[in-house]
């Protein structure tokens, strides 16, 4: 049997591109295909399920499909749907958002997407792989369905600051024959740099100077093959956030989460906000897991609320600590935040939390049977979603909401706000 093959695309999904059926109906994802168009791709792998491929040519284009802005695209992971329209996008992420919570059992249908105010140049933060091999430093993301570095010495959506730390870092990182992860965030005050080496450098203490001496570096952290970091410069920032009508310096630690795409943070907090404020009175309790350094936190006191901040990065509670106005509003705590829940004290009107990829299963079967009034679950993957709403579901909670916001253009991934109440 060839490896080519003529498909039919349909939507775009989650991962591997736009889904197609092969003639004998075993389903095929095609990556760099649009949706609704015919094209001549190559079977990459065959599973029991379905078969993952990539695009040959297009024979019959669809009205969706768009000219990528970077020539790397299709052969970079960072932007998996730059050859799609951003309505196209918009309208597969509601989708792909209804379908989750469709088998979650929520009734409710999403929000139409709030789109990013900018599509390009909107990374603030990036996580790089990098690679020294003899041909020389590759310092990129990876390609798709692969661990194979492609070096991105222009990436358009990235910022200028960013481009111009990585490629100092570039740099630094030849002749090393390191192999690890640069992760940038660009702060008011320059850009913060943690550099992870799983091998080489020979003499870390001279790539810690070299880094030290970089001008297109505010500071940052060098970790050789899991040893404790090797600090630089200044390792804390600050970014400013405009939101709720107000302006906020929310601090930023090397190595603490940022969201990426600064422009639309404000979008995101201020709907974060909203919710809280339709679920609970304007001088409630919020208990916020996953609070990070501040970024939802310090808007949530401005609007008058009473927050216990729990995070368990040290780094992350250090620099909100630092940031925090004085007084009984804010308590911060750094630990597991299932510790959060087990506490024996006044329960809070709304619990809000904002947990990685991977989703929160053991806080939502906590919270299934928790006594606080409301929840706002602020989630970055639709299938971790759709299963701890089924946890919460299940427990009497129901769903007033759920808001989808573009802070990802060009990728399948849009961050979610969703509101419960008891019924």
């Amino acid at each position: 049997m060839t490896d080519h093959i003529t498909l039919e695309t349909g939507a775009l999904v989650f991962r591997g591109g736009a889904v197609a059926r092969a003639p004998d109906g075993k389903v095929v994802f095609v990556r760099g295909a649009a949706p609704g168009e015919v094209v001549e791709a190559r079977i990459l792998q065959r599973r029991s399920r379905f078969d993952l491929a990539s695009l040959v040519r297009v024979l019959e284009p669809s009205p969706h499909r768009v000219e990528p802005f970077c020539p790397l695209a299709g052969v970079c992971g960072g932007c998996e749907w730059q050859h799609v329209g951003l309505p196209a996008q918009h309208e597969a992420c509601h989708r792909i958002l209804s379908d989750a919570l469709e088998r979650a059992g929520v009734e409710i249908p999403p929000e139409p997407v709030v789109p990013s105010p900018v599509d390009r140049a909107w990374r603030h933060r990036a996580r790089l792989h990098t690679v020294d091999p003899p041909a020389g430093v590759r310092l990129g993301f990876f390609q798709p369905g692969t661990h194979e570095v492609v070096d991105t010495p222009d990436c358009p959506v990235l910022t200028r600051p960013l481009l111009e730390a990585a490629a100092a870092l570039r740099g630094h990182l030849s002749g090393q024959g390191g192999r690890g992860t640069v992760e940038l965030s660009l702060v008011e005050e320059g850009v913060l740099a943690v550099v992870h080496l799983t091998d080489g450098p020979r003499d870390p203490e001279a790539l810690q100077l070299a880094l030290a001496r970089t001008p297109e570096l505010r500071g940052g952290i060098l970790s050789v093959r899991g040893k404790t970091g090797l600090r630089f410069g200044e390792t804390v920032g600050s970014k400013s956030l405009e939101c709720c009508e107000r302006a906020w310096r929310i601090p930023v630690a090397a190595g603490a989460f940022l969201q990426s795409n600064w422009a639309a943070n404000g979008l995101l907090v201020a709907q974060v906000v909203a919710a809280v404020e339709a679920l609970a009175p304007t001088s409630g309790r919020v208990l916020e897991l996953y609070a990070g350094s501040g970024n939802m936190t310090l808007p949530l006191l401005g609007a008058g609320f009473t927050v216990e901040a729990w995070e368990s990065s040290g780094v992350a509670v250090r620099a909100l600590e630092a940031a925090a106005p004085p007084g009984p509003s804010l308590r911060v705590r750094r630990g597991d935040v299932l510790r959060a829940l087990a506490g024996t004290g006044a329960a809070p009107d709304v619990v809000l939390l904002d947990p990685p990829r991977t989703g929160a299963r053991e806080v939502c079967e906590v919270l299934r049977d928790h006594p606080a009034a409301g929840v706002v679950y602020v989630s970055c993957d639709p299938n971790t979603l759709g299963r701890d709403l089924g946890i919460l579901l299940a427990g009497g909670w129901q769903v007033e909401g759920t808001t989808p916001l573009d802070l990802f253009p060009h990728t399948p991934h849009i961050e979610r706000v969703t509101a419960l109440r008891r019924r």
